[in-house]
């Protein structure tokens, strides 16, 4: 939903659908979607990478905090959505007991059901990073169903 649309674009034009404008209109603050690096990276808080111009990510704007703060509210959306109830977002496992991200967290995120990714003997990188390349069901059969209405249209 944050793509950039540019003059040629393929997409100029097209519409958001009225879940995405509800989503981006100001009622949900949205957490960012993990990314695979942050498997490997240190955590910079939100502030200051949008004060360096830098990609702010989903451990950046937790702050590595086991709270949800300004997110509550989109955080309990998508445990009606899902049905499950959101597992903390970080844990205290780092050096010193410091909070790192959770792949719980993560997995989550993504509308998996617990265990689909975690749980399987996987290293916590290995599970950040596939949670960060995975693909997001939902987004994926929206996708297809939106390319096959197209194909429909263009018989």
């Amino acid at each position: 939903m944050q793509r950039k649309v540019t003059n040629g674009s393929p997409n100029r034009g097209v519409d958001l659908p009225l879940w995405a404008k509800r989503v981006t209109d100001g009622s949900y603050e949205l957490l960012h979607t993990p990314a695979a690096s942050e498997a490997e990276r240190g955590h910079q808080p939100e502030d200051k990478a949008r004060a360096r111009g830098g990609q702010v990510t989903l451990s950046g704007q937790l702050n590595f905090s086991p709270s949800f703060d300004r997110f509550e509210p989109a955080i309990k959306r998508w445990e009606q959505v899902t049905g499950v109830e959101a597992p903390a977002p970080t844990e205290p496992d780092g050096r010193d007991g410091a909070h790192r991200l959770s792949s719980k967290f993560t997995e989550w995120m993504m509308g998996l059901q617990p265990g689909w990714i975690t749980g399987l003997g996987l290293s916590r990188k290995d599970e950040l990073k596939a949670c960060g390349n995975g693909v997001v069901p939902q987004q994926a059969k929206l996708a297809l169903e939106m390319l096959l209405e197209r194909v429909e249209q263009d018989g």
